[in-house]
Parts: C-alpha cells; sequence; structure tokens
C-alpha cells in the first residue's frame, strides 16, 4: 500500500513533528521547510556555522589588503595566527 500524500495547503506550522523543525518554521517559513524536507526528509543535514559562510571573503579581503610587510597586522585584525595568515596569503597568491 502507498503513501498518502496531501495537498500542502492543508498542511500547517502546528503539524510540524518536532519542536526543533516547529524553530526552523518560525525562522524560514512553511514551504521552505516543505521543499527542504522534500529534497531531504530522512537524511541528515549539517549546517556549518555562520563564520565558515564568512571564510572567502576574509580571504579576498587579506588578499586584497596585503602589501607585503603587513601579515601581522593582518592576522591581528582577523583573528588569525601568524603562521596561518603567512600560509593564506601564500596559498592564495600561488593561486
Amino acid at each position: 500500500m502507498g503513501t498518502i500524500i496531501f495537498d500542502r495547503k492543508y498542511i500547517k506550522q502546528e503539524d510540524a513533528p518536532t519542536e526543533e523543525i516547529k524553530s526552523v518554521v518560525n525562522l524560514v517559513g512553511l514551504e521552505a521547510v516543505l521543499k527542504l524536507t522534500e529534497r531531504y526528509g530522512g537524511e541528515y543535514l549539517y549546517f556549518p556555522q555562520y563564520k565558515s559562510w564568512c571564510t572567502g571573503e576574509r580571504n579576498r579581503r587579506i588578499t586584497r589588503e596585503y602589501n607585503g610587510r603587513n601579515t601581522r597586522a593582518l592576522a591581528k585584525k582577523y583573528g588569525l595566527t601568524l603562521q596561518s595568515c603567512r600560509e593564506l596569503i601564500y596559498r592564495l597568491k600561488k593561486g
């Protein structure tokens, strides 16, 4: 026997199966959560921390601001160790 699929117009926010899902519905809306559920339902979906999304922009800024003598200042400004800033600049300049 197959699964009965209900029309989306009858699904309400309060039908969310867990409090965590209700929280996500409150954040992004029911329609977005239903789309995610259709695509990823039953799978484990990991969301990285927001700062992970910012790494690319940080790296582009460091590349633009680097003048050959300011590695220490850039490391401090962007919360990196001196060594990691040097490695980043080397990788980015190498291409």
